[in-house]
């Protein structure tokens, strides 16, 4: 199904080409995406099967995973409306699209970075799940942010006010 999304989305969307210069990137989200899900069904299997234990931070590095493969290419992405950071903002610039989609994708790597680094410490301590998940929400709210910053910017007013 999400396969079919994938080959329909450029005739859905008003930006199709844009879907089609982006499919190398968008490729590479589908396939993160897809072992993501894998990924974690088998997870959840070996775990009903009693085959493994409960492990807190197996979904964290499965987390981190995701990230840094969608940051990887995040700035790849054309402007459209079905895939990436899509606020009134970064539909409206081209340019504000490009720059926070960059920032974006640098922010996804180095979350998945630290994410890593949590779950890798979360053998000792399983209250780091909090902290993990601070990190994968701060990481999904602060393009919004930036990319209203950077319209507010190219629109000649001040980010800061």
């Amino acid at each position: 199904m999400l396969y079919g999304l994938r080959l329909g989305l450029p005739h859905l969307d008003p930006r199709g080409e844009h879907l089609r210069q982006s499919a190398r990137a968008l490729d590479a989200i589908w396939l993160t995406l897809l072992g993501f899900l894998a990924g974690m069904q088998v997870f959840i299997v070996l775990q009903a099967l009693g085959w493994i234990g409960p492990v807190p931070q197996w979904p964290v590095w499965a987390l981190a995973a995701l990230m840094a493969g969608i940051g990887n290419v995040m700035g790849k992405l054309r402007s459209n409306f079905f895939v990436g950071v899509r606020t009134p903002w970064t539909l409206s610039s081209e340019q504000v699209w490009d720059q926070t989609h960059r920032w974006a994708g640098r922010l996804f790597v180095g979350a998945a970075a630290v994410l890593a680094v949590l779950a890798g410490a979360m053998p000792r301590s399983a209250a780091l799940l909090p902290l993990a998940v601070t990190v994968l929400v701060l990481a999904s709210l602060a393009p919004v942010l930036q990319s209203w910053r950077l319209w507010r910017a190219a629109q000649g007013g001040s980010a800061d006010q």
